[in-house]
């Protein structure tokens, strides 16, 4: 039932492994996401590569510059009309709740954030296995009503 997941760096990290996770993407995560963003006015954001997925009390671990620099803003970029800095807002999805310590009051979605001059460049984006399970409960009774 837990399987060791050999091509990631941290060690408190959980992956699901579902066997149709396009599903769950499509109905579930990808709602949550572009929920939360939205209400954020953030348009530019792309998850992190989930090799790199990382537990907030691992930075105390790794060389942080290293991970900054070459995840998180690797893609930063200036505008060449208007001068100014465009950043790929980056965000994990973790089924840590200990990782995510603010609530958003619009989507009620726990999370929390690295800001750089307060400005928000990283989100971890809390995903509460609850949920999943209920998604993929629904998914399936409908499927079996569909099939009648």
């Amino acid at each position: 039932m837990i399987k060791e997941k050999e091509n990631i760096n941290s060690n408190l990290i959980a992956h699901l492994s579902l066997k149709e996770s396009k599903k769950i993407y499509a109905g579930l995560i990808y709602p949550k996401i572009k929920e939360f963003f939205l209400n954020r006015n953030i348009t530019k954001y792309e998850q992190l590569n989930t090799k790199y997925d990382i537990a907030d009390i691992e930075f105390k671990k790794i060389n942080f510059s290293d991970f900054f620099y070459g995840q998180i803003l690797k893609e930063i970029k200036k505008n060449s009309k208007t001068q100014e800095f465009e950043i790929i807002i980056k965000y994990s999805i973790t089924l840590d709740e200990e990782n995510c310590t603010k609530i958003c009051e619009a989507t009620g979605i726990k999370y929390d954030e690295i800001l750089m001059y307060e400005q928000p460049i990283f989100y971890f984006i809390y995903l509460d296995i609850k949920d999943v399970f209920k998604f993929l409960r629904e998914e399936y009774k409908n499927s079996l009503n569909q099939n009648k």
